[in-house]
C-alpha cells in the first residue's frame, strides 16, 4: 500500500531507514559511508560529492580507522585531485569524525529511533504509520482517527458535500463517521432499491479518501476534493456496471 513495504516515507526519504541508526562499538559491521552512524544522516548523503569521488566506499568504520581518517591518512583516496571546495568538505568530515572512539569489545548494533528503549516492534511501527503527526500538520487539528480523517480535514471533509451536490441530495453533517454512514445509505424518501447504490457510492468514497490520505502521508502528494469526487464517480460506475444492479445511466450521464 503506497510502497509501505519498500519503506517509502512521507515527504523526502525512507521512513524505515530514516528511523534506524547504527550504534558503533568496534566498527567491524558498520559501513562508514552508507550506514547512519554519525550525525543525522549517512556520510554519503551529507558529503555526496566526496562519496562519488571516494575509492573506498564499501569500507567499514573499523577499516577506515585502521587506514587512518585523520588529515593526511590513507583513508582518503580519490578518483581525481580534489577542487578547493571539495577539500573544505574533507576538512569538515575530519571534524565530524574526530571525536569517534571505537570500543574493541562491544559489537555494533541497531537502534530503532522511534522507540530506543523497547526497540523495533510491529505494533509500534503500525502505530507510527497510522497515527503520524504529519496529517495533523496538514489541516487536521487533532490526532488522526477515522472520524477526523473523514470529517475533520478541510479537503476530505468537503468531499461529502461534493458528492451530495452531485447526487442532488442534502443531509445534516455529523462529526461521527458511523452516523454519516447510516444517514447517507438510508436517506428518507429515497426508493429502497437506491440504498444499495448509495452503499456502493459510500464505499467508493471511503476508498478514494483513504488512498489519497496515503498518498498525502507517504508520497507528499497534493490532494484535491474535486479529484477525489471524480475517482468516486469512476469507481462507482465501474463497480455497479460489473454487478447485477441494472443502471439506467450511460457512462457520460453518470458524470452529470
Amino acid at each position: 500500500m503506497c510502497e509501505i513495504r519498500e519503506g517509502v516515507g512521507s515527504g523526502v526519504g525512507n521512513w524505515f531507514v530514516d528511523n534506524t541508526r547504527r550504534v558503533v562499538g568496534n566498527g567491524h559491521c558498520t559501513y562508514c559511508w552508507t550506514n547512519n552512524w554519525v550525525g543525522r544522516v549517512p556520510l554519503r548523503i551529507k558529503f555526496r560529492r566526496l562519496f562519488d569521488l571516494a575509492l573506498n566506499r564499501e569500507c567499514t568504520v573499523e577499516e577506515m580507522v585502521v587506514l587512518g581518517w585523520e588529515e593526511g591518512g590513507n583513508t582518503w583516496v580519490w578518483k581525481r585531485r580534489l577542487l578547493a571546495w571539495e577539500e573544505e568538505c574533507v576538512r569538515e568530515c575530519y571534524v565530524l569524525l574526530s571525536n569517534v572512539v571505537l570500543q574493541d569489545h562491544i559489537q555494533d548494533s541497531w537502534r530503532w529511533l522511534l522507540d530506543p528503549i523497547q526497540g523495533y516492534s510491529v505494533g509500534g511501527t503500525y502505530q507510527f504509520l497510522t497515527s503520524s503527526d504529519e496529517p495533523k500538520d496538514r489541516g487536521c487539528v487533532s490526532m488522526e482517527t477515522a472520524d477526523h480523517l473523514f470529517t475533520g480535514y478541510d479537503v476530505f471533509g468537503s468531499v461529502c458535500y461534493l458528492i451530495c451536490h452531485w447526487l442532488g441530495i442534502s443531509f445534516v453533517s455529523s462529526s461521527s463517521i458511523s452516523e454519516l454512514y447510516v444517514q447517507f445509505t438510508n436517506l428518507a424518501g429515497m426508493p429502497r432499491a437506491s440504498h444499495s447504490i448509495l452503499k456502493v457510492i459510500w464505499l467508493a468514497c471511503t476508498w478514494a479518501i483513504w488512498k489519497d490520505r496515503n498518498h498525502l502521508v507517504f508520497k507528499n502528494a497534493v490532494t484535491n476534493p474535486h479529484n477525489i469526487l471524480e475517482k468516486v464517480k469512476l469507481n462507482t460506475f465501474l463497480w455497479l456496471s460489473s454487478s447485477k444492479i441494472q443502471l439506467s445511466f450511460r457512462y457520460h450521464d453518470w458524470w452529470r
